[in-house]
């Protein structure tokens, strides 16, 4: 091919990019662009064409069998609502040729934010296609302050303290999603805070989950499989595994709990007691009015309910599970509102108001 020829083949190359880019996606085909619209828009950027050039090039893209066809490009036709008899072009919903469409101000925000928020959920496999659009993400918002400033403007600030949550060991996230992804099971090696020695597991995942500063896998063990039921579902803290690798072709067991039931069994609320029926009346002041607001908007069970008693006091009453993180709850509103029942979880909160007015009224050392 001569030079000529092989300008002219780029020229057209680049021409029919062009064309796709501006080209939407269209749920529905009379949202697509005019052949007069994609004209005016190629003049606009360089191209020197006519209607009739746009026409063919659509043609080729289009027509059965083309390049444009097996890699994923997907257009569809449909007539102007003003005017029947005016085709408009937009890619099928479907399509997946989206290298060969520049991302939007839009499109670039959200992929970085989804980096930002669902690179830990993510198997090594799809973060690698990920960090390509990135790379694209990225040069598209350096172009634009406003669109950048957005992105740094946005965050998820924890309820509590601003700690500092532990380091997190990206590969071991990767070949744990990679093993939830193709149902395979995991070799752990793991270690405890009290403990310096590493205990190796065979296990079977359920999921992954993220709550507060942590991540947890959410599995069975191996030893815990052999049952008509398997179970029970155990956490592993992500930032406690010392090592990790995927059983490669070794299925999980069947009949493994969903993560959504082991998740409604109170799972991550650590050392569940079971449902109980709480009554929890509130201090008459500005700060027990608050408490009791913030529960009316934020309830803690669907059947709960917030009665006034012929003291006038204010009583929440709700079925919630008895667990170390409504305990701890309790704890840090124990100047705002007061347990009745059940008598257990009464008496632990007493235990932790005395515990804590004696270890405060301690003399302090010179």
């Amino acid at each position: 091919m001569g030079e000529k020829g092989k300008q002219a083949s780029e020229q057209t190359l680049a021409r029919r990019i062009a064309l796709l880019d501006r080209l939407p996606v269209g749920h529905t085909p009379a949202a697509g662009r005019t052949v007069g619209e994609l004209t005016g828009f190629l003049n606009a950027s360089g191209f020197d064409c006519g209607r009739r050039t746009v026409e063919r090039d659509l043609e080729a893209i289009d027509a059965v069998g083309s390049v444009w066809r097996t890699i994923g490009v997907d257009l569809q036709q449909g007539l102007d609502e003003d005017d029947g008899r005016v085709p408009r072009w937009s890619h099928t919903a479907n399509s997946k040729a989206l290298l060969f469409r520049t991302l939007s101000n839009e499109d670039a925000l959200l992929l970085s934010l989804v980096e930002q928020e669902l690179k830990f959920f993510m198997p090594a496999s799809a973060y690698e296609s990920l960090m390509h659009y990135l790379k694209v993400s990225n040069r598209v918002l350096s172009l634009h302050a406003n669109q950048r400033q957005f992105r740094d403007r946005v965050r998820v600030i924890a309820d509590g303290p601003a700690l500092r949550p532990p380091e997190l060991n990206m590969p071991h996230l990767h070949e744990i999603n990679e093993a939830l992804l193709n149902g395979e099971q995991l070799e752990l090696g793991y270690r405890t805070a009290r403990s310096s020695a590493e205990t190796a597991y065979r296990l079977h995942p359920v999921g992954l989950v993220k709550q507060g500063l942590f991540f947890y896998l959410l599995a069975v063990k191996e030893e815990n499989t052999h049952k008509r039921a398997p179970g029970p579902v155990q956490t592993f803290r992500i930032d406690r595994i010392r090592r990790v690798a995927r059983r490669l072709q070794e299925p999980v067991a069947r009949g493994l709990p969903s993560l959504e039931a082991a998740l409604g069994n109170g799972q991550l609320q650590f050392f569940d007691k079971g449902p109980v029926g709480l009554r929890l009346r509130f201090a008459d002041t500005a700060e027990g009015m608050a408490l009791c607001d913030s529960y009316r908007e934020t309830p803690m069970a669907a059947d709960q309910r917030i009665v006034k008693r012929t003291d006038g006091s204010l009583e929440l009453q709700a079925t919630v599970m008895y667990s170390l993180q409504l305990v701890r709850m309790l704890q840090a509103e124990a100047h705002r509102s007061y347990v009745v029942e059940p008598t257990a979880l009464k008496e632990e909160i007493m235990e932790f108001v005395r515990q804590a007015a004696s270890l405060h009224l301690r003399p302090t050392p010179p």
